[in-house]
């Protein structure tokens, strides 16, 4: 039984969480439903099977974490540069 853990619109996050499965060797399958003209509606899904589901998860929670200290890492630096040059 496959059993989705992730569906997202972001590209990014999407690539980004195929390549770490595939790196920890964890079987997945994937489907893209998002639209290819506009990209206005649909998503990115992966599924794994039950047996790998709590590695999966793991996975992507820490991957999202990650991403999430990035960005608010990327933008603190972007005020501090910004205020030091105004």
């Amino acid at each position: 039984e496959l059993i989705r853990v992730l569906d997202t619109t972001n590209f990014f996050i999407f690539e980004q969480i195929k390549s770490s499965l595939t790196d920890l060797e964890i079987p997945f399958q994937f489907r893209n439903t998002m639209d290819s003209s506009f990209n206005n509606f649909g998503s990115y899904e992966i599924y794994v099977t039950s047996d790998f589901k709590t590695e999966a998860l793991k996975l992507i929670d820490t991957s999202m974490s990650n991403l999430a200290k990035r960005s608010i890492t990327g933008l603190l630096f972007g005020i501090v540069v910004l205020g030091s040059i105004l």
